[in-house]
């Protein structure tokens, strides 16, 4: 079970996500990313979603806890189309310190204890390398961010 629908009852489709009013934006680079990843810090949101390739639902999210930051990057189960992750992006997840939750059903894991106190720009960081080594973004290329509560 993802983290979206652990904490809010519903799973990560696009169509079903939280706070369908939540204005959505892009943003290409590193620097883009941790910008959103500070306003989440400020709040009000509780979640932001990166999704670097909307027809495959290819994405990273990141959700406001007690602790911290948790991420989650989007597994084989919920990729579209034929190509799920390989042996070699399973490899690179658990590299970047990623965890399969459960029985491998779910979406792949991190917790940041201590953010925002840690700082935007190493989950900023994180995401963009998750995205780029496992999901094929580039740099430059549009990645669609929504936000909310």
């Amino acid at each position: 079970m993802g983290l979206l629908a652990r904490l809010f009852g519903s799973g990560p489709k696009a169509a079903d996500r939280p706070d369908p009013g939540a204005v959505p934006s892009t943003v290409d680079s590193v620097a883009g990313i941790a910008a959103s990843l500070d306003r989440l810090a400020q709040g009000p949101d509780t979640f932001v979603i990166f999704t670097s390739d909307v027809a495959r639902n290819a994405y990273v999210q990141a959700v406001v806890t007690a602790s911290g930051l948790t991420l989650e990057a989007v597994s084989s189960t919920y990729l579209k189309g034929s190509a799920g992750l390989s042996t070699a992006d399973e490899a690179t997840l658990r590299a970047l310190g990623w965890i399969l939750d459960g029985d491998g059903s779910a979406n792949w894991s991190q917790d940041l204890p201590g953010w925002p106190g840690s700082g935007s720009s190493e989950a900023a960081s994180l995401v963009a390398e998750t995205l780029t080594n496992v999901y094929d973004w580039q740099p430059g290329q549009p990645i669609h961010v929504e936000r909310g509560v």
